[in-house]
């Protein structure tokens, strides 16, 4: 019998990762956006699906909701998702445009190339010579860019980019 598939990584740097990821969403909700096929990525070669949701997953999500929503009732007197109260600002009534937008292909014609700068040739020819194990990252990029676009539909704003590409 072979043995039992080991996890990807220990729980516990994963549950401070997670945390600090939390922590990004509730300060800012698109913080999620690039973050997510690197989770899906984790949880699809998670050999043990079940104890990284429910001993993972689920436990830092709560603790952290449940902290926004305690502070945020502290703060302002009522019970407040100020996150969904996000969302439908910025996506729903789409009053993020009012600060500017752009054509359908800003983010790759020009958002994209302002952001990488001097770095472009070579993230083009990184993304054909890099290794299969890698082109996760590539899928964060191209992930990010298209939500923003399907999402934030027309806004135009360059550093919704950066994070996805590791810029400071």
């Amino acid at each position: 019998n072979p043995p039992p598939p080991r996890p990807i990584c220990s729980p516990l740097p994963r549950q401070k990762c997670l945390a600090l990821l939390a922590l990004a969403c509730l300060v800012r909700p698109t913080a999620l956006i690039p973050w997510t096929p690197l989770l899906l990525h984790q949880f699809w070669r998670e050999p043990r699906k079940r104890p990284l949701l429910l001993s993972t997953y689920l436990p830092v999500g709560l603790i952290a909701l449940g902290g926004s929503l305690i502070l945020d009732r502290l703060f302002f007197g009522r019970w407040v998702v100020v996150q969904l109260n996000f969302l439908k600002v910025n996506v729903l009534h789409s009053l993020a445009a009012f600060y500017g937008s752009h054509p359908w292909h800003w983010y790759f014609s020009q958002g994209l190339p302002v952001v990488l700068g001097p770095h472009l040739p070579f993230f083009i020819h990184g993304c054909f010579r890099a290794p299969k194990r890698h082109r996760v990252f590539l899928s964060v990029v191209l992930w990010t860019v298209v939500v923003y676009r399907c999402a934030i539909r027309n806004r135009a704003e360059s550093l919704c980019l950066w994070p996805s590409l590791g810029c400071p």
